[in-house]
């Protein structure tokens, strides 16, 4: 989540948490120009956080990022009058009452009467949270206009960004296609054998079976009748697989062999696998077609749209004359 969403984001989730703020604190807690951040100001916006939980505490770094996050909002605000940026009164009510029903929904077993208790046990007037949520609305409509404000990317601009991660965002790696055949300790379950026996009769039998496939046995027949994999119902069959989907051995074994090989028994943690490799599809690229062109077209301009809103912030912060008083 980008940083202008941050401080809407505490307040509507309530991520953050409370403490109260101790005497003594100055009265105003920054200044923005001519704007002063009071401590009864700041204090509201704590209680905002105890809508959903009275109890819940925020820690003195997290008040300070909260300052900071009302300091946007004030630039913000200032800046959507100054521009007399037009929003929707009716959005910015359906969006409060939308909050309204989830906190006593999730929060209050659905009871009207234990919000507006609430309300009260945290000192928030219901017509001050509706403020917030208009002013929150002017500010949505303001990055609006800036996100909107931003070009689209070229077409070397798309070419540029697909050409420095082709060999690593645009690769598809090597697949094979795979069947086995898998023994285990489960090959045996009625006899009554230790560990070293199981792992001996294990390896016999995988050797067995390796040897009947080189002379000739047919591979799924033998899948279907001796692997303890559920893949053995369709003659050992596992179909394409990249070498990272696999156990290290299966996939070091199984990505060095050639179409048609069959392994020698390779042991894993699930057993001991003999593999056939159906077919190889070599690695290569994505192509820069029209549905990927326009897969980066929309991340490369949805990214710098925020970068702007990024920039756009800074800019207000850097116009204005901000001073900080709270410790």
């Amino acid at each position: 989540m980008k940083k202008i969403f941050s401080f809407l984001t505490i307040f509507l989730t309530a991520v953050m948490l409370l403490s109260a703020c101790s005497s003594g604190t100055p009265a105003v807690y920054a200044t923005i120009d001519d704007f002063e951040l009071t401590r009864e100001e700041f204090e509201f916006q704590l209680n905002l956080r105890r809508l959903h939980d009275p109890a819940a505490e925020m820690d003195k770094e997290g008040q300070l990022q909260l300052l900071d996050m009302l300091i946007d909002e004030f630039l913000l605000i200032a800046e959507a009058e100054r521009r007399e940026v037009e929003w929707d009164e009716e959005r910015a009510e359906k969006n409060y009452l939308d909050f309204r029903t989830s906190v006593i929904n999730g929060y209050l077993d659905g009871s009207e009467s234990r919000y507006q208790a609430r309300l009260q046990e945290v000192e928030v007037k219901e017509e001050d949270l509706r403020r917030l949520f208009r002013d929150y609305e002017q500010i949505l409509r303001l990055l609006d206009e800036v996100r909107e404000a931003v070009p689209e990317p070229t077409e070397d601009e798309v070419q540029e960004y697909y050409n420095a991660r082709r060999s690593t965002v645009f690769a598809e790696p090597e697949r094979r296609e795979v069947r086995h055949i898998l023994i285990n300790a489960d090959n045996f379950p009625d006899e009554d054998l230790d560990d070293d026996e199981l792992l001996e009769r294990s390896a016999t039998l995988a050797d067995d079976l390796y040897n009947q496939l080189q002379n000739g046995a047919d591979f799924a027949q033998l899948a279907e009748e001796y692997s303890v994999d559920i893949s053995g119902e369709d003659g050992g069959y596992l179909g394409w697989l990249e070498k990272d989907s696999v156990v290290p051995e299966f996939g070091d074994a199984a990505f060095t062999m050639e179409v048609d090989e069959i392994s020698e028994p390779i042991e894993s943690g699930y057993g001991l696998h003999i593999i056939q490799v159906l077919d190889i599809e070599p690695s290569q690229f994505m192509p820069l077609d029209d549905e990927l062109k326009e897969q980066i077209r929309i991340m490369l301009h949805s990214d710098a749209r925020e970068a702007r809103v990024e920039e756009f912030i800074a800019e207000l912060a850097e116009s204005a004359t901000i001073s900080k008083n709270f410790n």
